[in-house]
Protein backbone atom coordinates (compact mmCIF):
# COMPACT_ATOMS: atom_id res chain seq x y z
CA UNK A 1 0.00 0.00 0.00
CA UNK A 2 1.35 3.33 -0.82
CA UNK A 3 2.54 5.43 1.66
CA UNK A 4 1.86 8.74 -0.37
CA UNK A 5 -0.54 10.89 1.70
CA UNK A 6 -2.56 13.62 -0.41
CA UNK A 7 -3.63 15.24 1.92
CA UNK A 8 -0.02 16.61 2.88
CA UNK A 9 0.51 16.93 -0.56
CA UNK A 10 0.22 20.37 -1.41
CA UNK A 11 2.52 21.98 1.37
CA UNK A 12 5.18 19.12 0.60
CA UNK A 13 8.23 20.31 -0.45
CA UNK A 14 9.18 18.96 -3.75
CA UNK A 15 13.18 18.15 -3.67
CA UNK A 16 13.93 18.32 -7.53
CA UNK A 17 13.30 19.55 -10.30
CA UNK A 18 10.15 17.50 -12.15
CA UNK A 19 10.55 16.23 -15.70
CA UNK A 20 8.20 18.37 -18.06
CA UNK A 21 8.59 15.87 -21.27
CA UNK A 22 7.13 11.64 -20.73
CA UNK A 23 8.75 9.26 -22.37
CA UNK A 24 7.10 7.93 -24.87
CA UNK A 25 6.30 4.34 -26.11
CA UNK A 26 7.92 3.35 -29.61
CA UNK A 27 6.83 2.66 -32.38
CA UNK A 28 5.86 -0.89 -33.76
CA UNK A 29 3.92 -4.15 -32.75
CA UNK A 30 4.48 -5.75 -29.02
CA UNK A 31 2.42 -7.04 -26.26
CA UNK A 32 0.10 -4.61 -24.16
CA UNK A 33 -2.35 -5.05 -21.57
CA UNK A 34 -5.84 -3.75 -21.04
CA UNK A 35 -6.12 -2.10 -18.04
CA UNK A 36 -9.21 0.25 -18.16
CA UNK A 37 -11.96 1.01 -20.79
CA UNK A 38 -13.50 4.28 -20.46
CA UNK A 39 -16.68 5.48 -22.70
CA UNK A 40 -16.65 9.39 -23.61
CA UNK A 41 -18.34 11.73 -25.90
CA UNK A 42 -16.46 14.10 -28.16
CA UNK A 43 -17.81 16.89 -30.48
CA UNK A 44 -15.85 18.21 -33.25
CA UNK A 45 -14.31 21.55 -31.82
CA UNK A 46 -14.98 24.09 -34.65
CA UNK A 47 -18.32 21.84 -35.64
CA UNK A 48 -19.75 20.36 -32.67
CA UNK A 49 -23.06 19.16 -34.98
CA UNK A 50 -20.34 16.60 -35.56
CA UNK A 51 -19.87 14.26 -32.45
CA UNK A 52 -20.23 10.80 -31.43
CA UNK A 53 -18.77 8.32 -28.66
CA UNK A 54 -15.39 6.26 -28.06
CA UNK A 55 -14.01 4.07 -26.00
CA UNK A 56 -10.76 5.06 -24.38
CA UNK A 57 -8.23 2.48 -24.27
CA UNK A 58 -5.83 2.70 -21.46
CA UNK A 59 -2.99 -0.31 -21.87
CA UNK A 60 0.81 -0.96 -20.10
CA UNK A 61 3.04 -2.17 -22.02
CA UNK A 62 4.28 -5.67 -20.78
CA UNK A 63 6.87 -6.99 -23.44
CA UNK A 64 9.93 -6.67 -21.34
CA UNK A 65 12.32 -5.27 -24.48
CA UNK A 66 10.60 -1.99 -24.86
CA UNK A 67 10.62 -1.35 -21.23
CA UNK A 68 14.57 -2.46 -20.84
CA UNK A 69 15.25 -0.73 -24.21
CA UNK A 70 13.68 2.96 -22.96
CA UNK A 71 15.08 2.31 -19.08
CA UNK A 72 11.29 2.10 -17.59
CA UNK A 73 9.69 0.08 -15.31
CA UNK A 74 6.12 1.03 -16.28
CA UNK A 75 4.93 2.28 -19.41
CA UNK A 76 0.83 3.46 -20.21
CA UNK A 77 -0.27 3.51 -24.13
CA UNK A 78 -3.85 4.97 -24.74
CA UNK A 79 -5.63 3.86 -27.61
CA UNK A 80 -9.32 5.10 -28.64
CA UNK A 81 -11.96 3.12 -30.77
CA UNK A 82 -14.87 5.38 -32.28
CA UNK A 83 -18.44 3.91 -32.06
CA UNK A 84 -20.73 3.19 -34.46
CA UNK A 85 -24.57 4.84 -32.76
CA UNK A 86 -27.57 2.72 -33.91
CA UNK A 87 -30.49 5.06 -35.29
CA UNK A 88 -32.29 4.80 -32.03
CA UNK A 89 -29.34 6.91 -30.39
CA UNK A 90 -29.39 4.52 -27.65
CA UNK A 91 -27.67 0.98 -29.37
CA UNK A 92 -24.58 0.24 -31.00
CA UNK A 93 -25.03 -0.35 -35.10
CA UNK A 94 -24.80 -3.94 -35.84
CA UNK A 95 -24.18 -5.41 -38.83
CA UNK A 96 -21.61 -5.72 -41.88
CA UNK A 97 -19.34 -3.06 -41.88
CA UNK A 98 -20.54 -1.69 -38.61
CA UNK A 99 -18.41 -1.02 -35.74
CA UNK A 100 -15.35 -3.20 -37.43
CA UNK A 101 -12.67 -1.29 -35.15
CA UNK A 102 -14.85 -2.20 -31.98
CA UNK A 103 -15.21 -6.04 -33.60
CA UNK A 104 -11.50 -5.92 -34.06
CA UNK A 105 -10.68 -4.75 -30.94
CA UNK A 106 -12.96 -7.59 -28.70
CA UNK A 107 -11.76 -10.11 -31.27
CA UNK A 108 -8.39 -9.70 -29.84
CA UNK A 109 -9.17 -10.48 -26.40
CA UNK A 110 -11.09 -13.37 -27.50
CA UNK A 111 -14.62 -11.95 -26.48
CA UNK A 112 -16.53 -11.26 -29.71
CA UNK A 113 -19.61 -13.28 -29.74
CA UNK A 114 -22.77 -12.32 -27.58
CA UNK A 115 -23.18 -12.38 -23.76
CA UNK A 116 -20.17 -11.18 -23.54
CA UNK A 117 -19.21 -7.51 -21.92
CA UNK A 118 -16.71 -5.08 -23.23
CA UNK A 119 -15.26 -5.09 -19.57
CA UNK A 120 -14.34 -8.57 -20.47
CA UNK A 121 -10.95 -6.99 -21.95
CA UNK A 122 -9.51 -5.54 -18.97
CA UNK A 123 -6.72 -7.96 -18.30
CA UNK A 124 -6.47 -9.41 -21.52
CA UNK A 125 -2.50 -9.40 -23.37
CA UNK A 126 -2.98 -8.47 -26.74
CA UNK A 127 -0.88 -7.44 -29.90
CA UNK A 128 -0.64 -3.66 -29.90
CA UNK A 129 0.38 -1.10 -33.17
CA UNK A 130 1.73 1.77 -30.90
CA UNK A 131 2.34 5.39 -33.80
CA UNK A 132 3.31 8.37 -33.37
CA UNK A 133 1.44 11.39 -33.22
CA UNK A 134 3.73 14.79 -33.35
CA UNK A 135 2.74 18.01 -31.98
CA UNK A 136 3.28 21.43 -33.37
CA UNK A 137 5.75 21.87 -30.54
CA UNK A 138 7.30 18.49 -30.79
CA UNK A 139 5.96 16.72 -28.33
CA UNK A 140 5.83 12.99 -29.20
CA UNK A 141 2.44 11.00 -28.32
CA UNK A 142 2.08 7.42 -28.49
CA UNK A 143 -1.02 5.92 -29.43
CA UNK A 144 -2.61 2.41 -29.86
CA UNK A 145 -3.19 2.43 -33.20
CA UNK A 146 -4.80 -0.84 -33.95
CA UNK A 147 -5.41 -4.40 -31.54
CA UNK A 148 -5.07 -7.55 -32.66
CA UNK A 149 -4.89 -11.30 -31.36
CA UNK A 150 -1.38 -12.12 -29.75
CA UNK A 151 0.32 -14.98 -31.77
Amino acid sequence: MSMFDPDNFINAEVNSELDTKSIPAPEGDYAIKIVKLKARAWAKKDDPTINGVAIDVTCEVVDQNILSDIGLEKLIVMGSIPLEIAEDGKSLAEGKGRNVALGRFREACDINRPGMPNSSAIGCIVLGRVGHDILEDGTIIAKVRRFAKLA
